[in-house]
């Protein structure tokens, strides 16, 4: 991440730039990183099989809008990420929206600098 891909994150006034900044570039190695651990457990408990046999029928149902993910495995592992992401964007809204949760002096220092930029924004406008 560069100093102005930092910035851009830190004052584009999403309430969850930085989040969406780690997704895209995380995803596929945090994908990778959880695979082993989902596909030991499904291996496990032989819930692909099943699953696989349930989205092979369901997808070929004709006109379906969406079809399901052909694997378990790949699902999960997605799903897993995604929570972790969600969970990540509240807390980063939180920190954002919120000077109590600004628990460190770093991210009070940053985000306060955040809120000053935003207030000259508005004062300008």
């Amino acid at each position: 991440m560069s100093i102005g891909d930092a910035a851009g994150i830190l004052l584009s006034g999403n309430k969850n730039a930085a989040t969406q900044y780690f997704k895209s570039a995380m995803s596929p190695q945090l994908m990778t990183a959880f695979r082993p651990i989902v596909d030991s457990t499904i291996r496990a408990t032989g819930a692909g099989n099943e699953y696989n046999t349930l989205a092979k029928a369901y997808n070929s149902i004709p006109l379906m809008n969406k079809k399901l993910e052909p694997s378990l495995n790949e699902f999960i592992a997605a799903r897993a990420v995604d929570a972790m992401f969600l969970y990540v964007a509240n807390k980063e809204e939180d920190i954002r929206s919120n000077l109590s949760a600004r628990t460190t002096p770093l991210l009070q220092r940053v985000f306060g600098y955040a809120d000053l930029q935003a207030g000259n924004r508005q004062s300008a406008n």
